[in-house]
């Protein structure tokens, strides 16, 4: 997803919850990753709590 970022194919600008930003609540991968997700601010982390509450979920399928 981080080349598809960096390309622009990915942009987020079409979702209606977070819009601009690729949401999550942890980043596994390389350094190449790490250096890129730090202090970028198309992504946004929550708690994990928030990412997996039902609520959450139900609103980020909607239009």
């Amino acid at each position: 997803m981080m080349q598809l970022m960096k390309l622009g194919v990915i942009n987020n600008s079409r979702k209606n919850f977070y819009p601009g930003k690729a949401l999550g609540c942890f980043a596994a991968g390389n350094r190449e990753l790490w250096e890129y997700v730090d202090h970028n601010e198309n992504f946004c982390f929550r708690e994990v709590d928030f990412i997996n509450d039902p609520q959450v979920i139900a609103f980020r399928g909607g239009k």
